[in-house]
């Protein structure tokens, strides 16, 4: 699997995070999924927004509330950038940056 960390492209559309249940429904898995934001960052604003439409509860990591996660983000994810989903999947971490990926990955897995 490719890793997203410092990636912009559109190389995650493989990333499933709805597995088909046994009566054929798509649900919603979000185990795994973490936002790394700031609470007033306009593109992390526009994000949580989609995730609100989406009635996504996704849990959010305040970057600055917290320095081990900032310092995480910083180190793992390779970027000291927000938004950043974190997508913990099949034992691996991906970082996915930039909003507008970041929603489309959302609508396209949970809409």
């Amino acid at each position: 699997m490719p890793s997203l960390r410092g990636v912009n492209s559109h190389s995650w559309r493989h990333l499933k995070s709805r597995p088909d249940d046994p009566e054929g429904n798509i649900m919603a898995d979000l185990n795994g999924l973490s936002l790394y934001h700031k609470e007033h960052c306009p593109f992390c604003h526009k994000v949580r927004a989609v995730m609100t439409e989406l009635k996504l509860d996704i849990p959010l990591v305040d970057m600055n509330a917290n320095a081990e996660e900032w310092q995480r983000l910083q180190t793992e994810g390779g970027k000291g950038m927000v938004p950043c989903l974190r997508i913990d999947q099949g034992g691996e971490t991906q970082w996915m940056y930039e909003s507008d990926d970041i929603i489309e990955y959302l609508r396209d897995n949970f809409a």
